[in-house]
């Protein structure tokens, strides 16, 4: 079967990805194209490279990346999907490097569930190098959970496991649809 890394714009940013020095804008444009595969227009998504100031909203937002997924109708677009990547590449084994971009990834949802309200269920991913883990934060509640995977709470790599990341990218696409 054809999933992501079959598309020669991703296995371009995935190869500059693999190189010692290439992680931060190589990760960056490996996500902002991979979203978009899952995350389509005709389907009413929108991807965004957060930009904003977010002092005191999230801490240390030095050495990360956060790319939010919008999807609505008409006039309401809110953030339905966050991924948080850290560009600590080399770090995918360290308990407390997903420890921290867990708990910025927690505060950034809580953020998006302050500004737009507590009506839905907000999905997360954390990625860090060429590992991510699937989280969702559920209405009213103050802690990620760990998305029900093969492998729920464990990490996934972009390329070993790219066809389990590919039913879990499907899946939240269909599920954060408007």
């Amino acid at each position: 079967m054809s999933y992501y890394l079959s598309n020669p714009v991703l296995q371009f940013y995935f190869s500059e990805l693999e190189k010692a020095g290439q992680t931060e804008s190589a990760a960056n444009h490996f996500w902002a194209n991979a979203l978009s595969l899952y995350f389509t227009q005709d389907k009413l998504y929108g991807i965004e490279l957060e930009q904003r100031p977010l002092s005191g909203a999230i801490t240390n937002r030095d050495g990360i990346t956060i790319l939010c997924v919008r999807s609505g109708t008409r006039d309401t677009f809110p953030t339905k999907i966050v991924l948080l990547e850290d560009k600590k590449n080399g770090r995918e084994a360290d308990a407390a490097t997903w420890a921290d971009i867990t708990k910025r990834l927690t505060e950034y949802l809580e953020l998006v569930r302050t500004e737009q309200g507590d009506e839905e269920t907000l999905y997360g991913i954390a990625a860090i190098g060429s590992c991510l883990r699937f989280y969702y934060l559920v209405p009213h509640g103050q802690a990620l959970q760990d998305y029900p995977t093969e492998n729920t709470g464990g990490s996934y790599d972009l390329k070993r496991d790219e066809a389990e990341n590919h039913n879990i990218l499907t899946e939240l696409a269909l599920k954060a649809s408007p």
